[in-house]
């Protein structure tokens, strides 16, 4: 009995001096710069996947790595954008869309 405890008094000990250690090559750190993060399931079409794993294999990362970056890379353009540009691009739209209608009601008999 008293050879289990002195192992877990051993294993404490150095537990204590390995946390006010840096982590070394091989440890993950939980309290990295990057905040916390969280998993989050997405469904995706099977075929759709091997691109993935293709583009990933030919940038040498992890296919869950890519996704992940594209989604951040995403996000952060979607910020990026303009308030206005939003309302720009409907703008857009609803003119081409007017200009559609006019040439159906153009076209259309008196």
């Amino acid at each position: 009995m008293n050879t289990v405890r002195n192992t877990l008094a051993a294993e404490a000990a150095s537990a204590e001096e390995r946390a006010t250690t840096a982590p070394g090559r091989m440890h993950r750190s939980t309290s990295g710069s990057r905040g916390a993060s969280q998993v989050y399931t997405i469904r995706m079409p099977v075929d759709r996947l091997e691109e993935i794993r293709r583009a990933a294999h030919e940038l040498g990362e992890q296919p869950s790595a890519l996704m992940r970056r594209w989604v951040l890379e995403r996000l952060d353009a979607e910020k990026s954008l303009s308030p206005d540009a939003g309302l720009q691009d409907l703008r857009r739209s609803l003119t081409e869309a007017l200009r559609i209608v006019d040439g159906i009601d153009d076209q259309r008999p008196a």
